[in-house]
């Protein structure tokens, strides 16, 4: 599922922005198409660096994948918000944070929420790796998960002033500036 889920938002970084505008069109249909959904994170996704209307307009489709796919396993890449973007930081996260209270068994999930934390509230996220360890100990991935994290967490801190002021460095050869339709 993983796989597939990660194809369809795939398919909406190449879409046109014509195209992206008739699945916002078939969303107003049929708003429970998560295929749709996925396919307009990909595409706000790739503008989310250029175009202030993408960050706008990816957030409400990442909130309703969390509230309404039962596993969304895409928090921690495709919905990882950057840290300009407080507001949909938190919007996501507190729709994350109900799924986890209403599923707090799920080790997956919480896995899930770690990663998708990592990157803007470390000490919480380190405490969900280490939740998942625990919970799972024959886990190498969620073993693996805490160490991973800490290293990750010392390179960072190292490092922190050799960050790219642009991420992805996209130019207009791939947009034209504007996700707003």
């Amino acid at each position: 599922m993983y796989e597939d889920n990660i194809r369809i938002i795939l398919q909406g970084v190449r879409l046109t922005r014509l195209q992206a505008m008739e699945v916002e069109k078939r969303l107003k249909i049929s708003p429970d198409n998560s295929r749709d959904h996925l396919v307009l994170v990909g595409y706000y996704g790739m503008h989310y660096w250029c175009c202030i209307d993408a960050k706008k307009q990816r957030i409400p489709h990442i909130l309703w994948l969390i509230e309404n796919v039962p596993f969304y396993e895409g928090y921690n890449s495709y919905s990882e918000m950057d840290l300009a973007d407080r507001d949909g930081y938190k919007s996501v996260l507190r729709a994350l944070e109900r799924k986890i209270n209403a599923n707090s068994s799920d080790t997956d999930l919480v896995f899930a929420v770690a990663h998708f934390m990592k990157s803007h509230e470390p000490e919480k996220a380190i405490l969900l790796f280490e939740e998942c360890a625990r919970r799972k100990p024959e886990e190498p991935e969620y073993v693996n998960g805490v160490q991973d994290f800490r290293e990750t967490e010392q390179m960072r801190i190292r490092h922190r002033n050799e960050f790219l002021t642009e991420p992805f460095g996209y130019t207009s050869e791939f947009c034209d500036g504007t996700a707003n339709f």
